[in-house]
């Protein structure tokens, strides 16, 4: 069972590389398997057909980042931490994955795919992470009476435009030491002083 699952990564992986690189119509399903050295009648043992194996592409980047995400916060101990941790750990992921995805969707949206819901469904997964650790800061009145579904709004969202400054834009505005600047402005009007 483990050898199955080291193939099946073995094509995301390609898949992931080859798509980002040159889109979905011009990477073909041999060049697939012969990247990631497997028999092209593998690939079709784990992916029905070459859309099936695209879409099925992003979701397994949005599933690292959820679990590689979730991982870092659950081993930090206050909700500062873990929001802290939340930032850079985005950072990281972005820095790795943020191009792959753009231009993975960016090409998904010119073909006419969508994957809307699949898209709701992991940004609903982040919010509810990034809540609980907001609720969980008021339990232990680390913030000012605010209102967590805001301030995880706020938070998820500024960190958004700024991985999207740093990452996808091809000439962000933004620094890597910005990083710690980000975190101080976002919760400095949360902290009980």
């Amino acid at each position: 069972m483990k050898k199955l699952n080291l193939k099946r990564d073995a094509i995301m992986n390609s898949a992931i590389e080859l798509f980002s690189r040159d889109g979905f119509h011009k990477t073909k399903v041999i060049d697939i398997s012969n990247h990631a050295k497997v028999g092209k009648g593998t690939i079709y043992q784990y992916f029905r057909n070459k859309e099936q194996l695209y879409m099925e592409s992003i979701k397994y980047v949005f599933e690292l980042y959820q679990t590689y995400i979730k991982k870092a916060i659950d081993d930090e101990k206050t909700p500062l931490d873990k929001l802290k941790k939340y930032l850079y750990v985005s950072d990281e992921l972005t820095s790795k994955y943020g191009s792959v995805v753009f231009a993975l969707m960016k090409d998904m949206r010119s073909n006419g795919m969508s994957m809307f819901d699949t898209l709701t469904e992991y940004e609903n997964k982040d919010i509810e992470l990034v809540l609980k650790i907001f609720e969980d800061g008021l339990k232990e009145n680390i913030f000012k009476d605010i209102c967590p579904r805001v301030a995880t709004n706020t938070f998820i969202g500024a960190i958004r435009f700024h991985m999207g400054n740093k990452y996808i834009k091809p000439k962000g505005h933004i620094e890597d030491n910005d990083l710690e600047y980000l975190f101080n402005m976002l919760l400095y009007g949360m902290i009980k002083e």
